[in-house]
């Protein structure tokens, strides 16, 4: 899953849910909660909607470093950098989500 994100670029929207959606799979099945993969099916497609609308080359780069921190540092069972990428995330996608609200409340 790395290297299929290090080899993605920027404008590659369709590559890059592609990934995310693997990804997502393998993190919510080795959860092993139900609740979190049945969560992942049912906001998956509406998330990807959003993104691929919205999304500059910029947000998907930024988001692309973040998930390959991840990735490699769940690899390396490093728990301080994967919850610290995971945060970043977290936070970015909740900034982003709001701007495009705002330019909503805008027009």
């Amino acid at each position: 899953m790395i290297q299929n994100l290090e080899a993605l670029t920027p404008s590659d929207r369709k590559g890059f849910m592609a990934v995310l959606r693997q990804i997502h799979q393998i993190l919510a099945q080795s959860s092993k909660n139900e609740f979190i993969l049945a969560s992942i099916k049912t906001t998956q497609g509406l998330s990807r909607r959003f993104w691929c609308y919205y999304a500059t080359d910029e947000d998907q780069a930024y988001c692309t470093d973040l998930y390959i921190r991840k990735m490699n540092a769940l690899m390396e069972q490093n728990e301080e950098v994967a919850v610290a990428a995971s945060e970043e995330l977290i936070t970015y996608l909740q900034n982003f989500t709001k701007a495009q609200l705002e330019r909503f409340r805008s027009e």
